[in-house]
């Protein structure tokens, strides 16, 4: 029995890849949602408050009765190539928006705890060694976005979880309907030599990991969110063909032309880490997914 069933929980970014999931799973097992957004929506399923983080602007009933926050809203690295004004962009979408809720949250003492994403773009390429929470930074422009973005999430007055989040798989959106577009038309490419890690996680655990995160007390601090396997680059595209069973030759998309087509952002295709969720494990999460074949073959099924 869900002795949270009923609280409320207020979503930023809650239209997005994770938020929208996140949304349906919260409303299945009994929260109420809400949402914070930039425009309020009258078609929505969930009460809809407006914010304008780059204006200092929020809608102060917004947590109103609200137990738990979960905070996704930033600017997608991804989107636009990286000239100096997009950086600035993505970094202040995190910064300011942190500073807004960390001013809301003040006033509202009744909220218990706020749930805070980041990335594992923060850590260092060690090839095959495994990183964990303690591990060295990078000095690469996801990294340091995490880096602030840690930083402005470190200082709310309630007990405060930040997940570090890897490769979301979900034929919704992210990265994986773009890594299966080609196979349409025969051809699964891999990145380089293929022999970096990338550390994925199915959608629904990572769903799960934020509802678990707000239903236990114990977890305060920084943990990784990422199934317990890693695989190489290859390795993903070869059970992503097994899976399908979509007729496609494997092809090597080059260093140097994802640098040309992509410029610095290349680094997002490029680099990858093994990472360990262990410490996120040992508080009790059991993940549904752990191994690629198993989450891709859900997923396809769907």
């Amino acid at each position: 029995m869900n002795t949270l069933k009923g609280k409320k929980v207020l979503i930023t970014g809650g239209t997005g890849l994770i938020g929208s999931r996140l949304t349906e799973m919260l409303l299945e097992s009994g929260y109420t949602v809400a949402h914070l957004s930039r425009k309020a929506r009258a078609d929505s399923k969930t009460e809809t408050f407006e914010w304008n983080p780059a204006k200092n602007h929020i809608d102060e009933k917004a947590l109103l009765n609200v137990d738990y926050v979960i905070h996704l809203s930033g600017e997608n690295i991804a989107a636009h190539r990286w000239t100096n004004s997009f950086k600035k962009q993505v970094i202040e979408s995190r910064v300011q928006s942190a500073e807004l809720l960390k001013k809301i949250i003040i006033k509202s003492p009744q909220v218990k705890a706020i749930i805070c994403a980041s990335g594992t773009g923060v850590y260092k390429d060690e090839n095959e060694k495994w990183v964990d929470e303690s591990s060295p930074h990078d000095n690469s422009f996801p990294a340091l976005t995490c880096e602030q973005w840690e930083e402005a999430n470190s200082h709310y007055p309630c007990r405060t979880v930040i997940l570090r989040t890897g490769l979301v798989l979900s034929l919704k959106g992210g990265a994986l309907p773009e890594l299966y577009k080609p196979f349409r038309f025969g051809i699964a490419p891999y990145f380089g030599n293929g022999n970096f890690y990338q550390s994925w996680i199915h959608i629904d655990d990572m769903c799960r990991m934020y509802i678990h995160a707000i239903e236990n007390i114990q977890l305060s601090g920084i943990y990784n969110a990422v199934a317990p396997i890693p695989v190489p680059n290859i390795e993903l595209v070869k059970v992503l063909q097994s899976v399908t069973k979509q007729f496609s030759i494997r092809v090597p998309v080059p260093p140097l032309m994802l640098k040309i087509l992509l410029g610095e952002k290349s680094i997002i295709v490029l680099a990858g880490c093994r990472v360990n969720s262990q410490k996120f494990v040992e508080t009790g999460f059991k993940f549904i997914y752990k191994d690629i074949n198993s989450a891709l073959k859900n997923i396809f099924a769907q």
